[in-house]
C-alpha cells in the first residue's frame, strides 16, 4: 500500500458526524451535512487545519435529506466546489408531493436536534442539488478515483456509499447507524425490499475503517455480522413518535411512483 498522506478527520456536525478526507494534499469531503454546517466545515478547514478553501476539490452527497445536501450547496455557491452525487438525485423531492416530503424531512431534523439537545438552527436548504458531476454505479469520484460509488437503495431511492479499497474505508452514510453503541436502521425505509437487498450488498464487503453519518468512525467492524440482524430489523418501527409520523414519511414522488408501480 502506498505510504502516501491519508487522513480522515471527523467534523462534529449539526445532526451527523462530516468526514473530511485528506489525500496527499487535496480534501474531499463525504457530505455536506445541514445547512448550517458550511460555517463548521469552512472553520474546520481554515481554522483548525490552516488550509485554503481552495484545497477543498470535491464534495460528494450521498442523499437529498437535509443532514447531508444541506451545506454543500453553500460552499459550492461561495466557492465553486464541485458536488458529486446520484444521477437522479433531483428526482427525489420533485414536484409538490416532493416539496410536501421535504417538509416532513426538514421537521425530521429539527426533532433530531431538540432530542440531542442542540439549539435550534435553519435547516431549509433548495430542493435540487444539480450535480457537478451525476455518479452510476461502479463510478470512481472524479479527481478521487481510489474512491468508488455503490448505490444503496432503501433509505430513499438514491443512496449512495463510498468505498476505497485502496485504504479499506467504507462511508455508509446513512445505511447503517450507531447510536449509543447500538446499531440500528435509518428511518425511514420506504422501499424496504431494497433496503435488505443493501443491506445484503453492505455484508459482502470487508474495510478496516467503517464511516457512519451517525455513528462516526469504526474500526475492525465484521459487516456480515454487523447486517444481518438489521436485515431481519427491516419493517420494524419499535419508536412510538415514529410510528404515529411513519405515513408523512411515504409522501414523496419515487415513493408513490414505486407503490403505483406494485400495486399493478
Amino acid at each position: 500500500m502506498s505510504e502516501r498522506s491519508f487522513t480522515i478527520h471527523e467534523i462534529e456536525g449539526y445532526i451527523e458526524s462530516i468526514f473530511l478526507v485528506e489525500s496527499e494534499g487535496r480534501l474531499l469531503l463525504l457530505d455536506g451535512g445541514c445547512r448550517g454546517d458550511a460555517a463548521r466545515i469552512e472553520a474546520f478547514i481554515t481554522g483548525t487545519m490552516g488550509r485554503p478553501m481552495a484545497d477543498l476539490k470535491l464534495m460528494a452527497v450521498s442523499h437529498m435529506h437535509p443532514d447531508h445536501a444541506g451545506g454543500a450547496p453553500i460552499l459550492r455557491q461561495k466557492f465553486g466546489i464541485p458536488i458529486a452525487a446520484h444521477h437522479r438525485v433531483d428526482d427525489w423531492y420533485r414536484g409538490w408531493r416532493g416539496w410536501l416530503q421535504n417538509q416532513v424531512d426538514r421537521r425530521l431534523a429539527r426533532f433530531s436536534a431538540r432530542r440531542n439537545g442542540k439549539k435550534r438552527e435553519r435547516v431549509a436548504y433548495p430542493r435540487k442539488l444539480t450535480p457537478d458531476y451525476p455518479l452510476r454505479d461502479g463510478d470512481q469520484l472524479p479527481g478521487f478515483p481510489e474512491w468508488v460509488t455503490m448505490t444503496f437503495p432503501g433509505h430513499t431511492s438514491f443512496d449512495i456509499g463510498l468505498f476505497n479499497k485502496t485504504r479499506s474505508v467504507f462511508y455508509a452514510a446513512d445505511l447503517i447507524l450507531c447510536i449509543n453503541g447500538k446499531f440500528m436502521l435509518p428511518f425511514p425505509i420506504p422501499f424496504p425490499e431494497e433496503m435488505k437487498g443493501s443491506l445484503t450488498r453492505f455484508a459482502k464487503l470487508n474495510a478496516e475503517t467503517l464511516l457512519l453519518a451517525h455513528g462516526g468512525k469504526l474500526k475492525n467492524m465484521d459487516f456480515a455480522r454487523l447486517a444481518g440482524p438489521l436485515i431481519e430489523r427491516v419493517g420494524e418501527v419499535s419508536n412510538p413518535m415514529f410510528r404515529r409520523i411513519l405515513p408523512f414519511t411515504t409522501i414523496g414522488p419515487e415513493i408513490k411512483r414505486k407503490h403505483r408501480k406494485k400495486s399493478r
